[in-house]
């Protein structure tokens, strides 16, 4: 069974040749099967029977003493490899201890430029968007945070329940290995986004509003790009009409929250064309999708690449089927002018789609896959369950109410009670109004079903609710094709892997039937 799959891309022009699978691959197979085993176990054979018997205890939040490390040269610094272990745990850090990191970690990003300059090799990720749990699984595809330098192209909040331990996780990487972990801001990393998503009610749940700001103090010092090598450029979204040279970039005020407009509202709000007629034939158009910035097409990248001589744009921002897409290659260099890169695998726990990293090194382009890990679940909002059931409970009860009074009134005389037209009048009237109630109560139900299912899985627009009979749509975060996650494992491992493209000189070819082998480019 292949967890994972694998792509790779030279610079130049090479020839395959198919070699055994490295150890790696191996002991990933030994794991899959041990956790097959594991299910099978589970299985249940009664309805009295329960999956999990019991569950460990939630550890209690860490202090400074017990989150922190003193290095050989004197520095104090989160212990990240400590902080792995109790987030995976579910445990929280003490709110001084969280303000801590936040903070010092802010000072990393005040010292950095608007384009951060990394050397391969590197690990580039897409969005994360919150899920903690599939963040671990990239750690183990991607190679140890340690010893690799690693790339995080924004959007590491909202949509998923776990933005907090991704933000306190990476921030302690960062703070460890400031030129080891490199994260310049998405569009997601804002106030306006935050506060009508989920981050800002998981801080407030978890923690506190202040701790939230603190939060959004340091999103406002996060770099905007990354040069990877003087080959790749790595923003979030895309280029600008505004922006023709690297000196345009470096020269925008990013200490701030986003614009509605602008070359900073364009690096990580803009588009590539979906449409392969439309990236090809046009440069720049208005992006009415998101309700601001811009799409941009073929012609306006290669422009862009020659004037700053990089190979290519690495953008994130949109959720992608295969965790990635390649877009057309340059005319000149043969290689993809654009790529996706997606981080996030069964987006929201509804897309199903796979979750992708770049790795570069020794002038390979490689792209590996993962799939999505389990994790805990969270009523949405973060809601707990009476509050969640209380609409149900309270239609039923008013069902039961209204039944007894039906019932109560429909034959007075069988009842052998003499009731004049007055009080049939006040019985019917009391009928009628519980029924009225009920109906009010099904229909709050279902709207407020209706919204919190919206909120979660539409990625198109963002849906506000006003009353509980009225709403507000208006275009805004990313631009998916809805599906449904058929898995029921939640492991969602599969022994289908697709044709999984490689980039030569001389165009684009695809590679098939990889199982337990992958494909080396070598000269």
């Amino acid at each position: 069974m292949a967890e994972m799959s694998e792509k790779e891309m030279p610079l130049t022009g090479r020839k395959s040749k198919f070699e055994e699978p490295p150890q790696g691959l191996e002991i990933d197979k030994k794991r899959a099967l041990e956790l097959a085993q594991k299910v099978t176990k589970l299985r249940v054979t009664s309805t009295s029977e329960r999956i999990v018997t019991s569950v460990p205890p939630i550890p209690p939040p860490l202090n400074h003493k017990s989150a922190y490390k003193t290095l050989p040269d004197g520095r104090e610094v989160p212990d990240a490899e400590k902080l792995l272990v109790h987030f995976t745990l579910e445990g929280r850090l003490e709110e001084e201890t969280a303000v801590r990191i936040i903070q010092d970690v802010r000072e990393c990003f005040k010292a950095e430029p608007n384009i951060v300059n990394v050397q391969p090799p590197v690990t580039v990720c897409g969005d994360v968007h919150g899920q903690f749990f599939d963040l671990v699984k990239l750690f183990d595809i991607g190679g140890p945070p340690k010893t690799t330098t690693y790339v995080f192209l924004g959007d590491l909040v909202d949509r998923g329940c776990f933005s907090m331990e991704v933000c306190l996780y990476l921030f302690s990487l960062k703070i460890n290995r400031p030129d080891g972990c490199v994260i310049i801001r998405g569009n997601h990393e804002c106030r306006r986004m935050t506060s009508y998503f989920n981050f800002k009610d998981e801080s407030t749940y978890k923690y506190s509003e202040d701790l939230y700001n603190e939060v959004m103090k340091t999103f406002d010092c996060m770099p905007l790009c990354v040069n990877i090598g003087n080959k790749f450029l790595g923003i979030h979204g895309g280029i600008s009409p505004a922006i023709t040279s690297l000196s345009d970039i470096k020269k925008i005020d990013r200490f701030r929250e986003p614009p509605f407009s602008g070359p900073m509202c364009d690096l990580i709000w803009a588009d590539p064309f979906g449409n392969e007629e439309d990236f090809m034939s046009k440069q720049f158009e208005a992006n009415k999708v998101r309700g601001c910035s811009y799409f941009y097409g073929y012609h306006a990248v290669s422009r862009f690449l020659d004037n700053t001589g990089f190979l290519s744009i690495i953008r994130a921002h949109e959720a992608q089927e295969q965790g990635y897409k390649l877009f057309p290659a340059h005319e000149k260099t043969k290689f993809p002018t654009v790529v996706t890169i997606f981080s996030a695998p069964n987006y929201c726990d509804v897309y199903n789609n796979k979750g992708a990293i770049l790795l570069f090194q020794n002038d390979v382009f490689n792209i590996r896959q993962f799939h999505c890990s389990p994790h805990p679940f969270n009523l949405p909002d973060f809601m707990d369950v009476f509050s969640w059931s209380l609409p149900f409970v309270a239609e039923k009860v008013t069902e039961i109410l209204y039944i007894l009074t039906r019932l109560s009134s429909e034959d007075p005389e069988e009842q052998h009670v003499e009731v004049d037209e007055q009080g049939r009048a006040i019985v019917k009237n009391k009928v009628d109004s519980v029924g009225r109630f009920l109906r009010m109560y099904q229909t709050l139900r279902q709207e407020k079903e209706a919204i919190i299912q919206l909120k979660v899985i539409s990625s198109s627009f963002l849906f506000i609710s006003v009353l509980p009979f009225f709403s507000i749509l208006w275009w805004g975060a990313h631009t998916h094709v809805q599906a449904r996650c058929t898995c029921t494992c939640h492991s969602c491992t599969s022994t289908y892997v697709p044709s999984v493209p490689t980039w030569h000189a001389g165009g684009m070819h695809c590679l098939t039937e990889l199982e337990t082998g992958y494909f080396r480019l070598e000269a």
